[in-house]
C-alpha cells in the first residue's frame, strides 16, 4: 500500500523546536567527520506548482488604480491589478506584512519584526527603511499622505516622515505615558484623527500633528478600537469592551465633540470599514459582519457569506467591488454585499503538507485551508475537503480516510468528491470533551486501519473506518505510525517505540541511542521499515531484530518510501534520494526560496520528488531515483504464506472460518490466543501444497471480544486480530 509521506503542524513543531546550541553542534560535528555516503545529484530542475487556491488572508489595502494588495499567514504578500479578480505574487518583503498602505508613488508595509519597507516598483523589490529610533513596537496602520508625507502609528507614539520614510519625526501627543495609539485616519488634507486606550480616546490634529484638541471626553472616554468616516464627516467610533462596559459603536456629527451610540453589546468588534458609498461595516469574532447602508439606518447581519468563513478585514475596491480576508481566501462582492464569490485566482495557499497516492492523485493538506486534491501533479487544484484536516491516508481499496478536529473520522469513497461521518456517536461524545488531534493512519495488509489520536491514543478499525476500538494509551508523544506486517507497530516521537501484542505492551527500541528524536517512520511495502532522525535514518529489514544506520550525520525533518523501496529525505538544507534501500544517496540543494522553509517531502512511483513548503509547493521536472534494489527486476512473492483479508467469525454457527493462502508448500501452524497471550488452541498440519484453505476453529463458549490468531507457515509467522461478536 502507499505510504503517506505527510508530516503535520506537530511534527514540524518537534524538529523546528530543537534545542538551537544542539542543532549547531550537530553541523560542526558533521564538518568534522565529513558528510555522509552519498555523491552529487547535481541541482534538481523544480517546477513551482499552482498550489491550491485560497489561502489565509489577513490583511487587504486597495487603491483608486484598481490595485489590491492582500498579506496571507504563510504564503507572503499577493497583488491584484484588476480589483481582485485574478492574482499574481510580486517579490517578497523580509516577512509577511501586518500593515499596507498605498501612497501615490509607492507602497508601504509594516512588518511585524519592527520594521518598515517601500516598493516603488508595484512590489517587485523592497526596500527596508530606517524605522524610528524611540519607537516600541510598531501598530497598523501606516497612514500615506500625498506623495511624500506618512504616518506611522507606532503603539507608543506617533511619527511623521516627509521623506517617503527615509527620516522620521516623533510628533507631540499630550496622552498620558500609559496610553497606547490604536486608530489613526484622516479627513481630507485638513484634520488628522487618532485614537488612544485612555483618556481622552480621541485626538484631532488640524495642523499635521503639530498640535492636538481632546475629543469627545465625557461621552467617549477611551478604549477605541477603529475609527471610520463618511462624505458627510460624520465620524464612527469602535469602542473596544472593558472593566464591564460592552463592545459599542458610536457616532459624532460634529467632528467628535459629541456621540451618539449606534449600536450596542457588539461581540469582540475585529474592524469597521466605510465604503465610498457611506455603507458601513463591522467586523465581529466569528465572522459575523454588521452592516448599515447610507439608506437604511437599521443594522443588518451581512447573511449572504458563505458559513465557516472568518472575516479578518474588508475593502474597497476603485471599481466599488467589495473584498473580505478569509481564512480560506479572498471572497468578492459587486453587488453591496448582497452576494459574494471566491476570487482567488492564482492566489495560493502553499503552506500545505503534500501526500502522493497513485489512484488518487497529488493531495495538499492545509489546517488552516483544507485538503486539495490535483490530477495533473500539481498544476490545477480542487478542494475536496473544508479546513480542520489533520492526517488523511488513501486505503486499499482507493477510498479516503481522514480526521477533522471536532467532527471525528471522515470518509470517502469517490475520491474526496463526497464524505460521509464514520460512527459518529463514537466520535461525538470523544471529540466533544477534546479536540481530537489526528496524528496518522497507517493500514495494514490484511486491511485493518490504525490511527495515532491526540499523540498517545492507539486505536484500530476492522471494517474499513466505521468502528473504532483503543488499543492503547499513552504510547508517548507519538507523531505518527507505521505498521510491519499486520503486527508489529513502529512510533515515531522522542524515541523509537513499537508494540507487538496489538497496544498491550510498548517498548522502546534501544538499538537507537537514547535522545534520538525521530521525526518521522515509513514502512517501503514491507521491505523495510525507515526511521528519519536527528542523526540520519536507521532501517530494518527484519521486523527489528537488527538495526542499520544510513545518510549518517544529517537531522532529517522528513522522509518518504515507494513500495519498492526508493527513497526521498529532507535535511535542513538539501534533499537526498536512493533507489536502493538507502545504500547509495545522491544530493541536491534545495531551491533557495524554500531553505528552512521546507515543510515536508513526497516521492511517487516514478521516481518524482515534490516538495512542499511556506513558499509553495514544488516538483522535480523529470524522475531522479530509479529502482535499483538487487533483484528488483526478476523479483517473486517470497513470502511463504499470506492471511486473505476476509476473515470473519459466525457466532451464529459458533465456528470461525480462517482462510489463508499458501504461495509455496509448507508445514503450517494455527494458534488462536487472548490478547493478554493466553494459548485457547493450537493445531499442527502436515505439509500443505501451495493455493488457498480453510480452517475453522470452535468459538462456542468463548465471550465476545478480541482475539489474536497466529499462523506459522515454514519459519514464517503471520498474525491477525480478530473482533468476536
Amino acid at each position: 500500500m502507499p505510504e503517506i509521506t505527510l508530516v503535520n503542524s506537530l511534527l514540524r513543531r518537534l524538529v523546528s523546536n530543537c534545542n538551537r546550541v544542539f542543532l549547531f553542534a550537530i553541523f560542526i560535528l558533521s564538518a568534522l567527520l565529513g558528510g555522509p555516503a552519498e555523491s552529487a545529484a547535481g541541482d534538481i530542475d523544480w517546477i513551482r506548482t499552482n498550489g491550491p487556491a485560497g489561502g489565509y488572508v489577513i490583511a487587504l489595502a486597495a487603491d483608486s488604480d484598481g490595485r489590491v494588495l492582500a498579506a496571507t499567514v504563510s504564503g507572503g504578500l499577493w497583488l491584484s491589478r484588476d480589483n481582485g479578480s485574478t492574482w499574481e505574487r510580486p517579490g517578497q518583503p523580509p516577512a509577511t506584512p501586518r500593515g499596507i498602505t498605498f501612497g501615490t508613488d509607492a507602497i508601504y508595509c509594516v512588518l511585524p519584526v519592527k520594521a518598515i519597507v517601500r516598493s516603488t516598483d508595484e512590489g517587485l523589490s523592497w526596500k527596508t527603511l530606517d524605522a524610528p529610533a524611540a519607537a516600541s513596537t510598531f501598530g497598523n496602520p501606516l497612514l500615506a499622505r500625498g506623495a511624500q508625507e506618512i504616518y506611522l502609528n507606532a503603539g507608543d507614539g506617533l511619527y511623521r516622515s516627509k521623506t517617503r520614510g527615509l527620516a522620521w519625526a516623533s510628533l507631540p501627543i499630550p496622552f498620558d505615558a500609559e496610553g497606547r495609539l490604536t486608530a489613526l485616519t484622516t479627513f481630507g488634507d485638513e484634520e488628522l484623527y487618532i485614537a488612544v486606550k485612555s483618556e481622552p480616546g480621541l485626538l484631532r490634529s488640524t495642523d499635521n500633528g503639530f498640535s492636538w484638541t481632546a475629543k469627545g471626553v465625557s461621552t467617549l472616554p477611551s478604549e477605541v478600537r477603529a475609527l471610520a468616516m463618511n462624505s458627510q464627516a460624520e465620524i464612527f467610533a469602535l469602542q473596544r469592551s472593558r472593566a464591564g462596559v460592552p463592545s459599542r459603536l458610536l457616532r459624532s456629527s460634529d467632528r467628535g465633540d459629541t456621540w451618539l451610540l449606534e449600536a450596542d453589546s457588539l461581540r469582540t468588534p475585529q474592524f469597521l470599514t466605510m465604503t465610498s458609498g457611506d455603507d458601513l461595516f463591522v467586523g465581529l469574532n466569528g465572522g459575523i459582519i454588521l452592516q448599515r447602508r447610507s439608506d437604511n439606518a437599521e443594522w443588518e447581519p451581512v447573511s449572504s457569506i458563505p458559513a465557516g468563513l472568518l472575516v479578518r478585514a474588508l475593502t474597497e475596491t476603485s471599481s466599488g467591488r467589495l473584498l473580505i480576508a478569509t481564512q480560506k481566501g479572498i471572497y468578492a462582492s459587486d453587488d453591496r454585499a448582497e452576494s459574494w464569490r471566491e476570487s482567488n485566482s492564482g492566489l495560493t495557499s502553499i503552506a500545505a503538507q503534500i501526500a502522493h497516492f497513485p489512484q488518487n492523485g497529488l493531495l495538499a493538506v492545509s489546517q488552516s485551508s483544507g485538503t486539495f486534491r490535483s490530477s495533473d501533479r500539481g498544476d490545477t487544484w480542487r478542494q475536496i475537503q473544508e479546513p480542520g484536516s489533520l492526517a488523511i491516508e488513501e486505503l486499499a481499496d482507493g477510498s479516503l480516510i481522514s480526521g477533522i478536529g471536532e467532527r471525528g473520522v471522515i470518509l470517502s469513497t469517490d475520491r474526496g468528491d463526497t464524505w460521509r461521518e464514520a460512527n459518529p456517536q463514537y466520535w461525538g461524545p470523544i471529540c466533544e470533551q477534546r479536540y481530537c488531534l489526528f496524528n496518522n493512519f497507517t493500514q495494514a495488509e490484511n486491511g485493518d486501519i490504525y490511527l495515532l489520536l491526540d499523540q498517545e491514543n492507539l486505536l484500530v478499525s476492522q471494517d474499513g473506518g466505521f468502528q473504532w476500538r483503543e488499543l492503547i494509551t499513552r504510547v508517548g508523544a507519538g507523531t505518527n505510525a507505521a505498521i510491519w506486517n499486520n503486527t508489529s507497530i513502529y512510533f515515531a516521537g522522542e524515541r523509537l517505540r513499537i508494540t507487538r501484542d496489538f497496544g498491550l505492551s510498548v517498548s522502546t527500541v534501544d538499538a537507537i541511542p537514547a535522545q534520538t528524536s525521530v521525526s518521522q517512520v515509513v514502512n517501503a511495502g514491507n521491505r523495510f521499515i525507515a526511521a528519519g532522525t536527528v542523526f540520519g535514518i536507521f532501517l530494518t529489514r527484519d521486523d527489528g531484530l537488527t538495526w542499520e544506520q544510513t545518510l549518517t550525520q544529517q537531522l532529517i525533518r522528513h522522509l518518504a518510501v515507494t513500495t519498492k523501496g526508493a527513497m526521498a529525505a529532507l535535511s535542513l538544507d538539501s534533499v537526498f534520494v536512493a533507489g536502493d534501500a538507502g545504500l547509495n544517496w545522491q544530493s541536491s540543494a534545495l531551491p533557495q526560496l524554500v531553505r528552512q522553509e521546507a515543510l515536508g517531502v513526497a516521492l511517487d512511483e516514478a521516481g518524482t520528488i515534490f516538495l512542499s513548503s511556506n513558499e509553495g509547493i514544488f516538483r522535480s521536472s523529470r524522475p531522479v531515483v530509479s529502482h535499483v534494489l538487487p533483484g528488483t527486476a526478476a523479483e517473486t512473492e517470497t513470502s511463504a504464506a499470506s492471511i486473505v483479508p476476509a476473515i470473519h467469525s459466525h457466532i451464529s454457527v459458533s465456528t470461525l472460518e480462517l482462510r489463508y493462502e499458501l504461495r509455496h508448500a509448507a508445514s503450517v501452524e494455527i494458534g488462536l490466543y487472548t490478547l493478554q497471550g493466553a494459548k485457547l488452541y493450537h493445531s499442527r498440519q502436515r505439509p500443505l501444497l501451495p493455493g488457498s484453505h480453510v480452517f475453522t476453529i470452535a468459538t462456542a463458549g468463548l465471550a465476545a471480544g478480541p482475539y489474536l490468531v497466529i499462523l506459522k507457515a515454514g519459519d514464517e509467522r503471520h498474525a491477525r486480530m480478530l473482533l468476536l461478536k
